[in-house]
């Protein structure tokens, strides 16, 4: 996820059964204005949030986030499914 001008600490991840869900805030660099000078802004900030719907179990002890740059990598490793299925092994007397 590219999140360029967004400080880490604002970033929030959450993992459900079924999604991803990134929640965040782009902080204004012009917080402190002076009422009488002019600011031309072509970049958004606010709150944002983004869910992500996921087609697969993730095992979430695995799940790893890292952030550099201004740019938010996720993995989530898929849970290896058991199918129930095993193999019998037939013994001989």
């Amino acid at each position: 996820v590219e999140l360029p001008g967004v400080d880490e600490k604002d970033v929030d991840i959450s993992l459900t059964k079924d999604s991803l869900v990134l929640t965040g805030e782009r902080r204004s660099p012009y917080a402190e204005r002076d009422p009488h000078s002019r600011y031309h802004l072509e970049s958004a900030y606010g709150r944002f949030e983004r869910t992500i719907p996921l087609s697969t179990e993730i095992d979430d002890g695995r799940v790893e986030a890292s952030y550099k740059g201004g740019l938010l990598t996720i993995v989530l490793p898929k849970r290896e499914k058991k199918d129930g299925a095993r193999k019998v092994s037939i013994r001989t007397e």
